[in-house]
């Protein structure tokens, strides 16, 4: 006759391992045991170097998009800065241009601001303002985002193609009305 393996029909388990699971009930009163979970009030080490971890993944992320869409900002900034001195310079040119001419001037330093601001009676004799500057242009020129001040060049050939990004160039067709 075959040994038949002593084995409980509820639990299918083993006969050691069903008198190991009584052994355990007696020390407990008869019930099974209850799976305690400590619920500690703060976050474990690792936990926090997790979080730690995804949040500067997303920041090495996101960075570039950042820089790229504030240099950006800065190239309209630029480019409209550009387009309100071309047309300040022009503005000027259509009042002075047949009696004064161009002003001796390559860049938008602080003599060139106080032309254009009205502040210059020897080249603006009418004081008119054909741009508005705040206070520390007065002192410092007028600079471009990159803290560089705006290139001038006043140009009174016809074939104007060069496409400058930085810079300022002036056309005007009548070159008898320059001042050298």
């Amino acid at each position: 006759m075959t040994k038949k393996m002593n084995k409980s029909p509820e639990t299918n388990m083993s006969a050691e391992a069903l008198a190991k699971e009584e052994g355990r009930m007696s020390e407990v009163g008869g019930q099974r045991p209850e799976i305690r979970i400590s619920h500690s009030k703060g976050f474990s080490l690792m936990e926090l170097l997790v979080v730690v971890t995804v949040i500067l993944i997303l920041m090495g992320l996101l960075f570039p998009a950042v820089m790229g869409a504030r240099q950006r900002a800065k190239l309209t900034r630029a480019r409209s800065e550009v387009q309100t001195l071309q047309q300040a310079w022009l503005a000027y040119w259509n009042t002075y241009g047949q009696t004064l001419g161009w002003p001796n001037v390559t860049e938008m330093d602080d003599a060139a601001v106080k032309i254009l601001g009205g502040d210059d009676v020897d080249d603006n004799p009418q004081g008119i303002a054909f741009m508005e500057f705040d206070e520390r242009h007065y002192d410092d020129g007028f600079m471009d985002p990159w803290r560089t001040l705006y290139k001038i060049q006043f140009d009174t050939e016809d074939d104007v193609t060069a496409e400058w990004v930085y810079k300022t160039r002036i056309h005007c067709a009548n070159t008898a009305r320059n001042r050298h």
